[in-house]
């Protein structure tokens, strides 16, 4: 029998305009990796249920494997969801954090990979509208993030042997 060795994970937040881990001390903008998985997950804070997305990536160089997380109903997120079908997940690629110029609080998503000189984000991908609409807007948006990109995204991972992708 073989030692059992037990990855450690380095977990990024988006916040602000970076993936930041407070525990490590670590504030970046970008990460490269390839997709390992993707999944929407249940997180908490003051006592409400959040729906996020983690996006586990695996550093080609190292080995280490980085969870980023961010919160489902966001500008980031609808970043990520515009962009993500358009690359190949079974390649490296880097994703980015834009702060926003307006509000300090808000983080915008880019996406690059080699041969390709800007991911840019599907025209057709739904935005939110008013404040007033916001909660039907982000249903909306929600559903196109996991109905867009199965052809793009869960295939390549079936393929790639990755395992789960969406809800």
């Amino acid at each position: 029998m073989g030692i059992v060795h037990r990855k450690n994970f380095l977990y990024l937040n988006v916040s602000q305009g970076y993936l930041v881990n407070k525990k490590k001390e670590i504030k970046t903008q970008a990460y490269e990796g390839t997709a390992i998985d993707i999944r929407e997950v249940e997180d908490e804070f003051e006592g409400k249920k959040i729906a996020k997305i983690e996006v586990k990536m695996q550093d080609n160089q190292s080995d280490e494997i980085a969870v980023i997380k961010f919160t489902l109903e966001s500008w980031y997120a609808i970043g990520f969801f515009a962009r993500i079908s358009k690359i190949d997940l079974t390649k490296p690629f880097i994703i980015g954090t834009l702060p926003s110029e307006q509000n300090e609080k808000m983080s915008f998503c880019y996406i690059k990979q080699e041969g390709i000189t800007k991911v840019e984000a599907d025209k057709e991908f739904p935005k939110p509208g008013e404040k007033e609409q916001a909660d039907k807007d982000f249903k909306d948006i929600r559903e196109a993030m996991w109905v867009m990109t199965p052809e793009g995204a869960q295939n390549v991972f079936d393929q790639a042997g990755m395992g789960h992708y969406g809800p």
